[in-house]
């Protein structure tokens, strides 16, 4: 932070104004000028017309749309965010950064120091002040040369602009007086952030088009899955979101890859969650988690049986990831009308590290529409097509290279072959969800299938809590709240659980159900469960349940705690023991029950021959 603010101290003394960003957010265009200067080669927007003059311009994490029009400071629980900053080249910009750099080096040796305490926090505590009204108003346009501009200073729609009392404007050894600096704050739809743009798709919302509301930049803020090392999950959300530029062309052209053709699951499954968990319930959450997630571990699994690259299938979340409270399973500050479900990241579901780590062979779900990927791929397609009445396709015919028929029960490790039979030089193999969960779970042997659960375990898994505010004690979080106290703390549904392994039987027969269309009877029944749910801890404020990298459970899924009194690593037993062993013993089976319509470990059966 303090080498960041020197570099930007000899930039303003060199006369420069300054427009800096981090290294995570991607610049769509060049139109940030109509939001920041007078004099460029277009005026700035109405709305910018006191932007255009302030000192200091900075994005900032407010998430609503409609509390942001007037550009007021961001609503309770945002912040300003340094990922775009715009300096002046004036002496209130000096006086702003001066006051940073006091700010950062009256913390420097602070043994208190943690994450929550770096330059951008501290940056928030210095860019703070009073709106500017009536005179101040109109002096700060005509510094600006913008008198054309007067009878917008106090339009509704203009942005404000605040002042703020900086440090001196110039070195410590150099004597001069503090100043004061103005800033204002962009707009949050064109300088947008992960939520807007990835769980609100800020780029495709009504007006986008115009240019107060074209996107400009993004900034890869509220993911999921970085680390000290890679920053996986940023990476794989700029690969979805077509702005990643950087990966070889091997990746878009090289081997098979396979994809889902239609929904993860059916307007009949959702209609049915959604009446049994209400909107702000995280349960809602996990149970249609559970169908998509049982989906991916087939795909999984196909893609490997074919050696094929997995495209992942679009996914869907009903409940915000954040590591706070939810309201009505939303983030406090994101819009109360923000669509539920919606589309959402790979991150928010899975962690990407594993992925990569075990070296899975994937894309993201938009993998197909890029340009880059050559049409040689999307035209070699084959579809495969797992039905007990569908008819199989007449010899010599267009619809003999393009899809391979399979009867109900026909092991993964054949599918290949099939669908050889149909193209040899296939590309692209394509299957729905009725058909992939239609086809035996079998990958050749019983090792081939315990080498598979331990992967899918690990990968499958992850570790995120939801925690409701409509299911918390009142005085969660006020003064006198006492975290340990597990009648009162945080009640958080955890997930999230690996789908079913498939099975592993000892004397290595295949499982699969008769197989019509091969002609050869199979042992085995063929029938398959799932859970209906990916809660691991149902209300728990933390959670023990988690799967190692070799595919080891830290614990059963039944022994994972069900609620506080349970257990969650904080809560005082010298205090409230007596109290939580009396108030198991009051419970059935001397656990908590778990939420009306809630068993994480058990299963529904999703096919049977």
């Amino acid at each position: 932070g303090l080498v960041k603010v020197a570099f930007l101290w000899e930039l303003l003394v060199a006369g420069l104004n300054v427009l800096i960003s981090d290294l995570d957010v991607v610049w769509l265009n060049g139109h940030w000028a109509r939001w920041m200067a007078y004099g460029g080669a277009e005026p700035p927007l109405p709305e910018a017309s006191l932007l255009a003059a302030a000192d200091i311009l900075v994005s900032t994490d407010e998430l609503n749309a409609e509390a942001d029009l007037a550009g007021r400071r961001p609503s309770h629980g945002s912040d300003l965010n340094t990922g775009v900053v715009f300096l002046r080249c004036t002496q209130g910009s000096k006086a702003m950064v001066q006051a940073w750099r006091q700010a950062m080096l009256g913390r420097k040796g602070d043994k208190h120091l943690n994450e929550n305490v770096n330059d951008q926090s501290l940056f928030q505590g210095v860019v703070r002040g009073a709106e500017l009204r009536g005179g101040e108003l109109d002096e700060l346009l005509r510094r600006s040369g913008a008198v054309d501009r007067l009878g917008l200073a106090e339009a509704t729609s203009t942005r404000r602009v605040y002042r703020a009392l900086g440090g001196p404007p110039c070195l410590p050894q150099e004597r001069c007086a503090p100043s004061s600096f103005t800033f204002g704050t962009l707009p949050m739809r064109p300088f947008s952030g992960g939520h807007t743009w990835f769980n609100q798709n800020v780029q495709d919302m009504a007006g986008h088009e115009q240019p107060r509301n074209e996107p400009i930049t993004v900034h890869f803020t509220f993911q999921f899955g970085d680390t000290k090392e890679y920053p996986h999950g940023k990476r794989q959300r700029a690969r979805e979101a077509a702005l990643w530029a950087v990966d070889p062309p091997d990746y878009y052209s090289k081997g098979t890859f396979l994809r889902l053709v239609g929904p993860l699951y059916s307007q009949a499954q959702r209609v049915a969650v959604e009446r049994r968990f209400p909107e702000w319930s995280p349960q809602r959450h996990m149970a249609l988690d559970a169908i998509q997630r049982a989906v991916v571990r087939d795909l999984l699994a196909l893609s490997r049986a074919l050696g094929a690259a997995l495209v992942m299938p679009p996914l869907t979340c009903s409940c915000d990831r954040y590591w706070g409270h939810l309201e009505n399973c939303r983030m406090p500050t994101a819009p109360r009308a923000m669509p539920l479900p919606y589309r959402c990241t790979q991150d928010s579901l899975f962690e990407i590290k594993f992925w990569n780590d075990k070296k899975v062979d994937f894309r993201e779900a938009d993998f197909l529409d890029d340009a880059r990927v050559p049409r040689a791929v999307t035209e070699a397609a084959v579809r495969v097509v797992v039905h007990p009445d569908a008819p199989l396709p007449q010899a010599g015919t267009a619809e003999e290279t393009f899809s391979a028929v399979l009867r109900p029960g026909t092991p993964m490790s054949e599918v290949g072959a099939a669908v050889r039979r149909a193209n040899a030089d296939a590309r692209l193999v394509e299957i729905g969800a009725a058909d992939l969960r239609r086809l035996c779970k079998w990958l050749g042997s019983t090792e081939q299938n315990a080498a598979f659960n331990a992967l899918q375990r690990y990968v499958l898994h992850e570790s995120a809590r939801y925690c409701p505010v409509e299911d918390h004690w009142p005085e969660v979080d006020r003064p006198g709240w006492d975290w340990m106290n597990p009648f009162t703390a945080y009640n958080c549904t955890w997930g999230f659980t690996p789908p079913t392994d498939f099975p592993e039987p000892a004397d290595g027969a295949p499982p699969c159900a008769g197989r019509a269309a091969a002609g050869v009877p199979m042992a085995g029944g063929g029938a398959f469960a799932d859970r209906h749910n990916s809660t691991s801890c149902a209300r728990a404020m933390l959670c023990d349940y988690h799967v190692r990298e070799g595919g080891e459970l830290s614990i059963e899924l039944e022994r994972a705690s069900r609620c506080n009194l349970e257990g969650y690593g904080g809560v005082n037993y010298t205090r409230h023991g007596a109290a939580i062993k009396a108030a198991l013993a009051a419970m059935p089976g001397g656990r908590c029950p778990y939420p009306d319509g809630v068993t994480p470990n058990w299963k529904e059966v999703v096919f049977d021959p």
